[in-house]
């Protein structure tokens, strides 16, 4: 069974969206195959009780109740140290927490990962060079828009446009794919904007993300990666 990484920054998304229920099925996955940082309970679970209450936190605490947290191993948190000493070396963009999840993909079989941190996926290619294992994750993120695009077939376009444009400041490319400004969209519109954005997406990370919005034909790797650690 495939097991989906899911970051903070999309978790919250979601969260201030109120789509999280919506998440597990947007990749195809149970509840329990829905892995996250244990800081998230903490640190997102904090900042949305302090900026939106309740009505959102309450949610969040019951949807973290329901999937797993991800506990890596020592080979993995040893990969993940080696991604983001690299990340830095090169003066990219892979946090502490993105590197985790991409080095638990690497060494996991049939594990995609699900993230709202754009220059994390940019990153993968500028690590490259020096960390050719990094190319394992290729076509394995799916993004926000790829999630977006997931949600208009599992939810009514309105009801969808309304919760994203209730909390517009959640994400910005969300704003302007939803036309949050207009009176009303077609959802034709909606899905070619987040296409668009999907394909530039794909064309800067080099294609660690799919240039497609279509359900995710991932090429999930069904025997775990040898991975060397850089020291």
């Amino acid at each position: 069974m495939a097991n989906a990484l899911v970051d903070n920054d999309l978790i919250e998304k979601m969260a201030r969206w109120q789509c999280l229920d919506h998440l597990p099925p947007s990749l195809s996955v149970e509840h329990e195959a829905v892995l996250v940082l244990g800081v998230l309970r903490y640190v997102v679970g904090a900042r949305l009780r302090r900026t939106h209450g309740e009505p959102v936190c309450r949610p969040l605490m019951e949807f973290l109740d329901l999937v797993s947290v991800l506990e890596p191993s020592e080979d993995e948190v040893s990969l993940a140290a080696s991604i983001e000493e690299i990340s830095l070396a090169e003066g990219l963009d892979i946090d502490v927490g993105e590197s985790q999840l991409f080095a638990v993909a690497l060494m996991r079989a049939e594990t995609m990962v699900a993230t709202g941190d754009k220059r994390a996926v940019c990153s993968c290619a500028g690590i490259e060079p020096d960390f050719p294992e990094i190319a394992g994750l290729r076509g394995r993120i799916i993004s926000t828009e790829q999630v977006l695009a997931r949600l208009l077939g599992l939810l009514d376009h309105g009801a969808l446009r309304a919760r994203v444009c209730a909390d517009k400041s959640a994400d910005k490319t969300a704003e302007i794919c939803f036309c949050c400004s207009s009176e009303d969209v077609p959802v034709a519109d909606v899905l070619s904007a987040l296409e668009s954005y999907q394909k530039d997406l794909a064309k800067r990370s080099k294609h660690y993300t799919l240039a497609s919005l279509e359900r995710l034909s991932l090429s999930l790797n069904r025997k775990r990666i040898p991975i060397r650690c850089v020291v």
